[in-house]
């Protein structure tokens, strides 16, 4: 289904350009399989993060301070924001030499230049990358990843 969450309001996606092609190291596309598993309602209506309702999308706050802060904090990095998460992200990726264009559209901005009108990002275009970035991430020492 496609829907979309803006300012607590859910409505139907507004353009095409709303659906967006991912990739995904397998070791996090294994975990969010495990999570919508564990989901209380797992079909194509349901939401990949549901709010306790189930009906309704959780937060981006809400998800940010129950799900993603604890881990966080365990790990030493309380004072991580979604900002610093998003910079860092493309950070790495610009460092692993990723294209530009490919760095903006994994941000959703798939309009960023005229290039876009010529590139079509394949999801083994933007996994190969992801897996790049995510073996660096993890090959970093610990005090390092989240500059």
């Amino acid at each position: 289904m496609d829907r979309s969450l803006y300012e607590g309001e859910v409505n139907a996606a507004k353009t095409s350009d709303s659906q967006r092609r991912i990739g995904a190291p397998a070791a996090i596309l294994k975990r969010l399989r495990v999570h919508v598993e564990g989901l209380p309602a797992n079909d194509a209506e349901s939401w990949l993060f549901p709010s306790t309702r189930v009906i309704t999308p959780e937060w981006p706050d809400n998800a940010m301070e129950n799900r993603i802060r604890p881990a966080i904090s365990k790990a030493g990095y309380r004072w991580l924001n979604f900002a610093i998460l998003r910079r860092t992200f493309s950070t790495l990726h610009r460092a692993a030499g990723t294209d530009l264009d490919l760095i903006a559209y994994q941000h959703g901005h798939n309009k960023s230049t005229h290039v876009d009108h010529y590139v079509q990002y394949t999801p083994s275009m933007l996994t190969a990358q992801l897996d790049k970035v995510y073996s660096t991430f993890l090959e970093m020492p610990r005090e390092n990843r989240a500059s």
